[in-house]
Order: structure tokens, then sequence, then C-alpha cells
């Protein structure tokens, strides 16, 4: 899923309630939980959390992503895939 934002102590945000509400329904069916964002939504709280980041298990970004958000997030065990 993509996500509004995503920080280590926020977990995955979004900018519209409805969404967030949407995507937590989704989760709670989901044996997996696969994030892709681009380099801009990290460290970025929206203002709804879907998930806290130990729901994540997968997360891919862009190379342009900052090497100490990669290394935090990578820190809280889930795969950190750079495309």
């Amino acid at each position: 899923m993509g996500v509004g934002g995503i920080d280590v102590e926020a977990g995955c945000t979004e900018f519209s309630l409805e969404d967030a509400g949407v995507k937590r329904a989704a989760l709670a069916c989901a044996q997996r939980c696969i994030v892709v964002v681009d380099s801009t939504k990290l460290g970025m709280v929206a203002l709804a959390q879907v998930c806290p980041i130990d729901r994540v298990d997968v997360l891919i970004t862009d190379r342009a992503a900052p090497e100490r958000d990669l290394s935090r997030l990578a820190a809280e065990h889930l795969e950190v895939v750079v495309v």
C-alpha cells in the first residue's frame, strides 16, 4: 500500500481519515504489509495513523532516500528495498 508518510515513532500515516480507515480495514485481513513510498514520505507524519511501524513487513522506496532514514527503519526489523 502507499501511505502519506512513514516514521519510526508514528508508523504509517495518511492525510485523510477515510483513507486511513480503509487501509486499516485492509490490513486487518492481510498476512503481510508491504509499503511503497517515494523518499519524500520518509520521516513524514500525516494526520491519521494507519498502523504502527512493527506492522510493516517490507518497505519499498527510491534511491533518493536518506541513508539515515533507511537505517532507522531497517533497525525496526522490516525489510527495506531500494529501487
